[in-house]
């Protein structure tokens, strides 16, 4: 299910993207290229896992600004 949803919002986003900035253009190969671009996107997005954890050491903050 989580896999659903994270595809389905990057395949808004993107399309979305399409609609506001691209769809007027009349290069037609570049608007097929984009959406498929897109599409591959937004199937593979979901598997790519960041790691936002970040380690403060307190302790030697706290001796760096007494010192």
């Amino acid at each position: 299910m989580e896999y659903l949803i994270k595809s389905t919002i990057s395949f808004v986003f993107t399309y979305a993207f399409y609609y506001i900035l691209l769809r007027n253009i009349r290069t037609f190969k570049f608007n097929r290229f984009y959406l498929l671009f897109a599409l591959v996107f937004s199937i593979t997005i979901p598997f790519i896992h960041v790691s936002t954890t970040f380690e403060i050491n307190i302790d030697r903050k706290i001796e760096e600004i007494s010192v």
